[in-house]
């Protein structure tokens, strides 16, 4: 795992240096991004060199951290007008925002980071509480089997209609609960929001949370469709059938499946769950490492949820952006090509120095 998390990382390392530069392309110039080339640079090393070298010991930590520290270096650079073209000056900024307000202000970024690295280190005890399964209520249903409450709220039902089949939801454990919405209530008690004002923000979130649900419910279902036969489901069908296709090449294809898996579902987890194991069975019919072919499958659902159908969905609704899906998913599946392509050729290099 430590070895697939590492070389995901390189991957993501070196699309990095090139994939920001169109992003910021939607919304500026290339002679803008040029002149600020060397912010733009030491804000992306700021950011994946920390997460480089933490998946090396892990696979949680690296985003997590790493992103934390290119927020925090990235302010750095730009109050002190490092490697911007057009700075402002001194005054400008400390006059603009101190250093208190941008702690406060920018709570819910670092807020929900400490919370996640709470919440998710092993070593830390909070993980294994939130996730235990140790009833501290249970109530027996009959023939339908035993249902159970931990006392860190984990829903349970054990034995379902008499088999050793069971179910469980570790409540304070989904990112919804915990981090989001935990953060979301701390931050309108830290910002003295009005009851009236947070009514209302929470009822315009609730509104425009409609379509993502249903747009995500749509593609989880499409995904259960997509794995239901096992050897014989359709997902199993178009893997196969793309590995008789490309043979020995597979190596620059599979970062696209993952990426495929990704855009129906919405989800890297989802992509590497239906494809996954596709992607194993090519590499061992196909001789091919198997570690660097899960590797772009990783990195190929990771890019994969920007042309994502029903993260368009939700990024159009929280805008307000009507009608807008196509366009948006003109701009951003040509980035995610580019991307597959260095990743292919990233993993296909080191086969070859190697």
């Amino acid at each position: 795992m430590e070895y697939i998390c590492s070389q995901t990382a390189i991957i993501h390392f070196i699309s990095a240096l090139i994939i920001p530069l169109f992003a910021l392309k939607f919304v500026l110039s290339w002679s803008d991004i040029k002149n600020n080339l060397v912010f733009i640079y030491l804000s992306i090393l700021g950011c994946m060199v920390p997460y480089l070298i933490l998946s090396f010991f892990g696979y949680e930590l690296p985003t997590i951290i790493g992103g934390l520290v290119g927020l925090v270096f990235t302010t750095f650079l730009a109050s002190r007008n490092i490697g911007l073209f057009n700075p402002a000056t001194k005054e400008e900024v400390e006059t603009t925002i101190g250093v208190r307000q941008l702690v406060k202000a920018s709570f819910p970024l670092w807020g929900t980071v400490v919370i996640l690295l709470l919440t998710r280190i092993d070593e830390l005890g909070i993980k294994g509480f939130l996730l235990s399964h140790s009833p501290a209520l249970e109530m027996n249903i009959g023939g339908l089997g035993s249902i159970l409450v931990s006392s860190s709220l984990v829903l349970g039902l054990e034995n379902v209609l008499g088999t050793p089949i069971s179910w469980y939801l570790e409540t304070l454990y989904i990112p919804a609960l915990s981090p989001f919405i935990l953060v979301s209530c701390l931050s309108l008690a830290l910002f003295k929001v009005e009851a009236g004002v947070a009514g209302a923000v929470i009822k315009e979130s609730a509104k425009q949370m409609v379509k993502p649900i249903l747009a995500l419910l749509g593609a989880l279902v499409f995904v259960k469709l997509l794995m239901a036969g096992g050897d014989k489901s359709t997902a199993a069908i178009i893997g196969k059938g793309l590995a008789d296709l490309a043979g020995p090449l597979w190596i620059h294809f599979a970062a696209f499946l993952g990426a495929f898996g990704a855009f129906f579902s919405g989800s890297n987890t989802v992509s590497n769950l239906t494809f996954g194991g596709i992607q194993v069975s090519i590499a061992q019919s196909l001789g091919l490492n198997i570690e660097k072919i899960l590797s772009l499958q990783t990195a190929g659902g990771s890019i994969g949820t920007m042309v994502s159908i029903s993260n368009i969905v939700a990024i159009c609704t929280v805008l307000g952006l009507d009608n807008k899906e196509g366009v948006i998913l003109k701009k951003t599946i040509w980035p995610m090509i580019i991307y597959c392509l260095i990743a292919s050729f990233v993993v296909y290099l080191s086969d070859y120095l190697l």
